[in-house]
């Protein structure tokens, strides 16, 4: 990732463009804590984000996708455990236990 930042911050357009490119592509393909660090860099360079084509390369693929998943775990978790009662993950009927509940849903929801 040290190549890529460098990028980003090179004073050539191209290469920051294709920065972007770049942690587009690993950002589809991270988990969360590489999304968490892939969308920490590009905020960190954004004043090196200068231009429309780079905000529109980036912010749809980068930011809005990561904010939208910290805001949903972030309402996930003020949720009191089981209150979900199985809908988060849909396998919870009527004459589920809890113990079901705690084998099919996530960690977030126990």
């Amino acid at each position: 990732m040290a190549t890529t930042a460098e990028l980003l911050t090179g004073s050539v357009h191209e290469e920051r463009l294709t920065s972007i490119f770049i942690l587009v592509r690993k950002f589809a393909k991270a988990d969360e804590e590489e999304r968490g660090r892939i969308f920490s860099l590009v905020l960190a360079h954004t004043g090196h984000i200068d231009n429309w084509d780079l905000v529109d390369s980036s912010a749809p693929y980068i930011v809005g996708p990561w904010l939208v998943d910290v805001t949903e775990l972030r309402r996930r978790s003020f949720s009191p455990p089981g209150s979900c009662r199985g809908s988060c993950c849909g396998t919870r009927s009527r004459s589920s236990t809890r113990s079901d509940v705690r084998s099919t849903c996530p960690a977030w929801c126990r």
